[in-house]
């Protein structure tokens, strides 16, 4: 083994001390992920499902605007609309200081997106492969398709 003066210990445990971080990272990040399942777990419920079931039998766009309207306060409904927008942009390989300027999301709203993204139920794939088109600001449909179709 050698061994370095100056740090006190040997370069063999120095390597060895690097491989243990990055199982230690690993371990964290699979905790970590082990964590959101169970948040999951716990968000069901015969509440949580009705109003999930109130929302699927919504028939037009205007039934959603009443229904968001009088369930949700105005702030409410903007975070949750710019949470979408900020997945689409992150989806669409946009860079933060971009979606920033954009959306006047915050980089902690950003990240958390990002993680569900990453690390998620892959809900947003399958909504944004689900839309026949990309929506623009005014709400009207673009000719650009949406990626995954």
């Amino acid at each position: 083994m050698l061994y370095n003066a100056d740090m006190g210990r040997t370069l063999a445990g120095d390597l060895e001390g690097e491989g243990t971080g990055r199982i230690l990272l690993a371990k964290r990040r699979l905790n970590k992920q082990e964590e959101e399942k169970a948040v999951n777990e716990n968000i069901r419920s015969s509440s949580v499902e009705f109003l999930f079931r109130a929302v699927m039998s919504l028939e037009s766009l205007e039934e959603c605007y009443d229904f968001f309207e009088d369930l949700c306060t105005v702030q409410e409904l903007k975070s949750i609309s710019q949470r979408i927008v900020v997945a689409k942009m992150l989806s669409d390989k946009k860079v933060y200081s971009e979606i920033v300027k954009e959306t006047g999301a915050s980089t902690a709203t950003i990240s958390r997106v990002n993680r569900s993204l990453i690390y998620g139920n892959d809900s947003f794939q399958k909504v944004f492969a689900r839309l026949p088109r990309r929506w623009d600001q005014s709400g009207e449909d673009t000719e650009e398709e949406v990626a995954g179709e």
